[in-house]
């Protein structure tokens, strides 16, 4: 309640966040990395992230020969206003046809995925024949107690503002994201399939 009736008093004084447009970030797009198809290797963000935060890392492994696909999820990537109008069943339905697509033109697809992506990473190791499942930082669960309200607090508070993030001078180009949360969304994490399947 405390952490909602904040938030709240915080974005008047801030104004409207919802004009930070992320779309024509180069780092908030999705990237392809050609290499062997007997390997390939699907790279998935985080909540309110893109791409970019993951890009060192799809280099990283592209660098020892493998195709690597970092998909942007629906509703990153953009506006808050576009992520407003997602939910979790659009981000599992767009990682599994992303892993579906690979294992098309893959012999074997391994996936990694950072916090939420490595939730969506759990369930697709679950539900599919992953080589490798990389999770990091899985978000399998949501421990802030106020999260639980979000529902019922969404239409009035619909953006929790964000705070500075220090980061090493050579990552802060990559981090491309949301500065801001949209509320109605983390109700979206409170109802994550996986926390229902037990992982």
């Amino acid at each position: 309640m405390q952490l909602l009736w904040g938030a709240a008093r915080r974005t008047k004084r801030r104004g409207s966040p919802l004009h930070q447009d992320l779309s024509k970030n180069p780092y908030a797009q999705p990237f392809t990395f050609e290499g062997s198809r007997n390997h390939g290797v699907l790279v998935i963000h985080g909540f309110t992230a893109t791409p970019g935060t993951m890009l060192p890392l799809g280099q990283a492994v592209a660098q020892d020969g493998h195709y690597v696909r970092g998909i942007l999820l629906p509703g990153h990537g953009t506006t808050i206003e576009d992520m407003q109008r997602t939910n979790w069943k659009d981000w599992y339905d767009a990682a599994f046809n992303a892993y579906d697509e690979m294992a098309r033109i893959c012999k074997k697809v391994s996936v990694v995925g950072l916090s939420m992506g490595g939730a969506l990473t759990c369930l697709l190791a679950e539900h599919r024949p992953v080589h490798k499942a990389v999770p990091i930082a899985p978000a399998l669960k949501i421990l802030q107690h106020g999260s639980r309200l979000a529902k019922y607090f969404w239409p009035l508070v619909p953006i929790l503002p964000g705070r500075d993030k220090n980061y090493q001078d050579y990552l802060f180009d990559y981090d491309v994201c949301y500065h801001d949360t949209p509320v109605k969304n983390i109700e979206d994490l409170n109802i994550w399939p996986c926390w229902r399947s037990g992982i």
